[in-house]
């Protein structure tokens, strides 16, 4: 039964408007899973509560925060590979976020406005 929840959190998660929707009407018990499943499956807690495009803007922000973390994480290794250090505010690490596709701005809150 779960993999029927990460199949819709998966949903959620790549910001498909009628799954965002849908949830609206789905009880508490049912959107306390699809919570879980995508903590479980992309390391974000966030609350499905709310509007549909307060649940929309959620979402968005959740992800780019989780890629941002990985764009970090990535650098980081790279560093440890490379011998190389440079600092998180460096124009490096811009850099670096940049070449993974990633800019220090968030793109989905000017979207959402």
């Amino acid at each position: 039964m779960f993999a029927y929840f990460e199949r819709i959190a998966a949903d959620l998660w790549d910001g498909n408007w009628d799954t965002i929707v849908h949830t609206r009407n789905a009880c508490d018990i049912e959107r306390l899973h699809l919570e879980a499943a995508i903590l479980c499956k992309y390391g974000k807690s966030l609350s499905l509560r709310g509007s549909p495009e307060a649940v929309r803007v959620t979402l968005a922000a959740a992800r780019i925060d989780a890629e941002t973390r990985d764009a970090r994480r990535r650098v980081r290794l790279r560093q440890t590979s490379t011998g190389a250090a440079f600092e998180p505010n460096s124009s490096d690490f811009h850099a670096a976020q940049a070449q993974n596709g990633l800019s220090a701005e968030r793109p989905c809150l000017a979207a959402a406005a």
